[in-house]
């Protein structure tokens, strides 16, 4: 006998709500014990007596037995909540993960041409203008986000948005504001919106802390030397000072006046 899809209905005994398993099989009465003897999914997670065997609401399609369980799986959780199907893919006793429902959401919406915003039928998402979610969608926690692209920004904020309305400006006031930036800039002696920078200090005339010899602006070799570890010999270079083991230069001559 060729591999077809059951529907199996019990009451799920912690809760008492009425739930499914859809499953291939090619002989039901062995599978059947299988279920009702061996620790699967239909104990583990429903724990309770199956009540009936129903028939698929899909009919077998042409691509595969595989296929009709996604079918048949994807029909059932829409009419009976995600949470009281099982099958498919989904063949586990843990709660759907927010993967699973992702994968659910997308698999719905692709098979069966459905908005991928609000789960619905007739449209698409770039014309959606639903406030609600499909019933399924919603058993999933999904919720109708407000389009950005249509709505104002009144609208965005009456609907829940907790950023302030920006200021509506002249055109007038901003061309005040472009020509006032440079001037304003220059006197804080600020270039291209730059902080304004330090006033230029000798570093050997003090002390000067490792933590700041990069923010002083000294020499491309003092910085090399410094990160060597060579401060004696840095300081010595940015000081125009003689190295040691390097001859003194001439001192220059001084002249006295005469009388």
């Amino acid at each position: 006998m060729p591999p077809f899809v059951y529907v199996l209905r019990f009451r799920r005994l912690r809760d008492g709500l009425t739930c499914y398993y859809v499953g291939v099989a090619s002989n039901l009465a062995a599978r059947l014990r299988e279920h009702q003897w061996h620790e699967g999914v239909v104990r583990s997670w429903g724990g309770g007596q199956i009540e009936a065997c129903e028939e698929p609401l899909e009919p077998r399609p042409s691509g595969g037995v595989f296929l009709w369980e996604m079918l048949e799986t994807l029909r059932r959780m829409m009419a009976h909540g995600s949470e009281q199907v099982r099958g498919w893919e989904f063949s586990h006793s843990q709660a759907l993960s927010t993967r699973d429902k992702d994968t659910i959401r997308t698999s719905i919406t692709g098979l069966h041409g459905r908005c991928r915003r609000c789960g619905k039928l007739g449209h698409f998402q770039n014309s959606c203008s639903e406030t609600a979610c499909a019933p399924w969608l919603t058993d999933l926690g999904y919720c109708v986000a407000p389009s950005r692209a249509r709505a104002s920004p009144r609208k965005l904020q009456s609907a829940g948005d907790s950023r302030p309305e920006p200021p509506v400006l002249s055109a007038k006031t901003v061309l005040a504001e472009k020509h006032a930036r440079p001037r304003v800039l220059r006197a804080l002696g600020c270039r291209d919106g730059s902080p304004p920078r330090e006033p230029r200090t000798s570093p050997c005339a003090q002390a000067v802390p490792d933590t700041r010899l990069c923010a002083l602006g000294l020499s491309r070799k003092f910085r090399q030397l410094q990160d060597r570890g060579r401060t004696f010999e840095a300081r010595a270079v940015c000081s125009r000072q003689a190295l040691p083991g390097r001859p003194q230069t001439r001192a220059p001559a001084t002249y006295q006046p005469v009388g």
